[in-house]
């Protein structure tokens, strides 16, 4: 009990050390596995955004080239008076805007002011306003080409500039070629996604947002020099150009930093004064832009939330397998303790009962030995039975055996003495026909002899191929006295099939079933005895039906029982069903017995189907196949 206690203070001691400390680092864990997860989808989907805005803008990087090339251009500029030249370049330009798609596209002098644009002929042109100061025009007048984002002055919607210099023949700059493109469209064709999707300009200006509020914000304040810049150069007139409340921000990795926003930028939808993201950049120098991702990690929290309680989960159920563990070991300790204090006192008992148990199987191996004795005794009293058995339906065949070699012998004399008086006259002919005569009758008396010889003989307890009509067909003549003395109809079976058997048993198997046959039908007027075999996969039935009243339904369970008889005393053991149905057993077959519905006993035996290939099956008798099949009225 003592130890029991140890152990649970032991197990508690543990949790409230260990369970703080393992539920601190699944958190940090969980944490930083899920931010990376969220900096790998949100850098997916930052590149395809920043690399769908660069290809829209810098598609048309190309078009102030191609204008410049254009002679009419440098001839207006040199001709900046001629009312002629300013309206045919004024809807040469507006052609080119609705082709290409672009917002405006504006002609300027070397003095930055503009000599024909695209918009001509609309609320606010172009035409004669100064754009001198703009970047994107000092660039092109050095002869580069000019790129600039910021909010026109006279439409007040951003856009995206290049410009280009217009050359004359001797490659003396004359102007410049404006081509504007919009950036509401390209930032309309931003897809949804949870991620808050921004571009900023060189110093960090917001000019594309997935959020309205944020345009024109910034991501970190602007210095005094920057400030002045942008007023000096018009480039985001009339916006506050305001840091983003951006409180917190840490490194994460890969480029990555976790910001938190204030209340005042963060969505109306979260608490607790602001919410946290993952910022990733995707910086665009061909067009001077930068693309950002800020992507919410406030699922992340439901992941270390649930990671923590998994983790509790699992440390509370192994310290409760392990105080289980602890409590088991110290169970079998302590029953160990008790089976030896009890091992010293039953090894005297066991010693005691040893002794007793050897004298014990003493008298049982001298029991089983006069048991072995007596169950030898038994077979051998039991093999004896079944041969007298045999014998006694011998007995019973003799007399009519006898009959059938008397008439033989009476032809045999008979044609002796006839072949003796024609031997006298001579009549050598007739005397052969005579002896011809003589050898088929003794031919016909070997036949009968050699089947009574058979069936008294002891079975070889070997199984063989037997042809199941032959073995009927024996058995039928050695009851062939019985049979022509009554008149018994017999209809054999038409298959010709083939079993696996010891022929001297079943040909005693069959003797049985149809001298029983003929006792049931001893008082029937128009006697019939018919054999029904069919093939039923691997076995092969045989039916054998008489025409007699059946079984008696108080004998129906017994008729398979040793010594169970229905004959008057005297006429049989009741022996001859019972040897047949374990002769049967022991060929590895079955038999049983049923009344038919109209009249009669039907027993059916079954034997395994021998191969119809390779050795020739042999009859009852072991010779081959038997004549063929008894049909007629005998």
């Amino acid at each position: 009990m003592f130890k029991l206690k140890t152990h649970t203070a032991v197990m508690a001691i543990a949790a409230v050390v260990l369970l703080p400390l393992l539920l601190w680092q699944t958190a940090v864990w969980t944490e930083r596995v899920a931010l990376r997860r969220v900096a790998e989808q949100a850098a997916s989907t930052l590149a395809l955004y920043a690399t769908g805005l660069q290809e829209a803008v810098s598609k048309y990087e190309a078009l102030p080239r191609l204008l410049a090339r254009d002679p009419t251009l440098a001839d207006l500029l040199r001709n900046p008076d001629d009312p002629a030249r300013r309206d045919r370049i004024n809807r040469a330009l507006e052609e080119v805007n609705a082709i290409a798609g672009t917002a405006d596209t504006y002609l300027l002098d070397r003095g930055g002011l503009t000599l024909a644009a695209s918009n001509w002929n609309g609320p606010t042109p172009f035409v004669g306003r100064n754009y001198s100061y703009r970047p994107y025009f000092q660039q092109a007048i050095r002869g580069r080409l000019g790129r600039y984002v910021a909010l026109g002055t006279a439409s007040g919607k951003r856009g995206y500039y290049f410009a280009y210099p217009v050359r004359d023949r001797g490659g003396a700059r004359l102007g410049a070629i404006t081509v504007k493109v919009l950036l509401e469209p390209l930032e309309a064709a931003w897809p949804g996604t949870p991620d808050r999707m921004i571009a900023t300009d060189s110093v960090g200006v917001i000019l594309m947002s997935s959020r309205d509020d944020w345009r024109y914000r910034t991501l970190a304040p602007l210095s005094p020099d920057e400030l002045s810049r942008i007023k000096a150069q018009q480039q985001y007139t009339g916006a506050s150009l305001a840091p983003l409340p951006i409180t917190l921000r840490r490194a994460f990795g890969a480029g990555a930093e976790r910001v938190a926003l204030t209340e005042e930028a963060a969505p109306a939808s979260t608490t607790g004064g602001g919410e946290t993201f993952l910022l990733q950049s995707f910086p665009l120098q061909d067009i001077g832009l930068t693309v950002w991702s800020l992507s919410p990690v406030r699922q992340v929290r439901g992941a270390v939330t649930q990671a923590m309680v998994l983790a509790a989960f699992g440390f509370l159920i192994v310290i409760g397998l392990t105080w289980i563990w602890l409590q088991r070991r110290q169970a079998i300790r302590e029953r160990f303790e008790t089976d030896e204090r009890h091992k010293a006192e039953l090894e005297g008992e066991v010693a005691a009962r040893t002794r007793a148990l050897q004298t014990v199987n003493a008298d049982l191996r001298a029991e089983v030995a006069e048991r072995q004795k007596t169950e030898r005794e038994l077979r051998e009293t039991q093999a004896e039975l079944v041969q007298a058995a045999k014998m006694a339906a011998l007995g019973q065949l003799s007399a009519g055996i006898g009959h059938e070699l008397n008439q033989p012998l009476g032809a045999i004399r008979s044609y002796a003495d006839n072949a003796k008086v024609l031997l006298q006259r001579d009549r050598l002919p007739e005397v052969e026909s005579n002896l011809t005569q003589i050898s088929g009758i003794t031919a016909r008396m070997a036949e009968i002899i050699r089947r009574l010889k058979t069936f008294a003989r002891k079975p070889s307890h070997e199984a063989e191929a037997v042809c199941l009509r032959g073995a009927v067909d024996d058995a039928l003549a050695l009851m062939g006295s019985r049979i022509d003395g009554e008149r018994i109809e017999i209809a054999m079976p038409a298959e010709d099939a083939r079993v696996l058997a010891d022929p001297v048993r079943l040909q005693q198997t069959l003797v049985n079933l149809i001298g029983n046959a003929l006792d049931a039908m001893a008082e029937t007027e128009a006697p019939c005895l018919r054999f029904v075999a069919e093939t039923r996969g691997d076995q092969v039935a045989l039916q054998v039906i008489d025409s007699g009243p059946g079984i008696a339904e108080a004998a129906r369970d017994h008729v398979f029982d040793p010594f169970y008889t229905t004959k008057e005393p005297g006429q049989g053991l009741g022996l001859g069903l019972s040897i047949s149905y374990n002769i049967l057993r022991d060929l590895g077959g079955s038999l049983s017995a049923r009344n038919r519905p109209e009249g009669g006993a039907c027993f059916t035996l079954t034997l395994p189907r021998a191969e119809p290939a390779g050795a020739s099956a042999r009859g009852g008798d072991g010779a081959d196949l038997g004549p063929p099949p008894r049909e007629a009225v005998r």
